[in-house]
């Protein structure tokens, strides 16, 4: 539905909208490198709005709504899911400290 080439023109255009005090703060590597990891990211999407617009009418019209809904079925989400309600919550934590911890920081941090 949209493509990477759109998000790569949107984040750049909100760079260039930002304030110069806050480009100050994080700095122009900082930009560069969440641009990139902006770009890793590959979400397989479908042409079929129809698919999602029947789950949102089915989760306004329905007396007790999913949690979740999932327009298109994908496996590795639905085990991800499902091991999501009984791993424990520090192992969640650790997982996020770990990968927070590679993500780059912004330019006055990294002193």
């Amino acid at each position: 539905m949209v493509s990477q080439d759109m998000i790569l023109q949107l984040y750049e255009k909100e760079w260039a909208l930002t304030s110069e005090s806050v480009k100050q703060v994080y700095g122009q590597q900082y930009f560069e490198s969440m641009k990139n990891k902006c770009g890793e990211i590959d979400v397989p999407v479908g042409d079929n709005i129809d698919e999602v617009v029947d789950k949102m009418i089915d989760a306004i019209r329905s007396k007790v709504p999913n949690i979740c809904y999932q327009p298109v079925p994908k496996c590795r989400l639905t085990i991800l899911k499902t091991l999501a309600q009984y791993i424990p919550t520090e192992w969640f934590d650790q997982t996020f400290y770990w990968r927070e911890k590679k993500m780059p920081k912004p330019s006055q941090l990294n002193a």
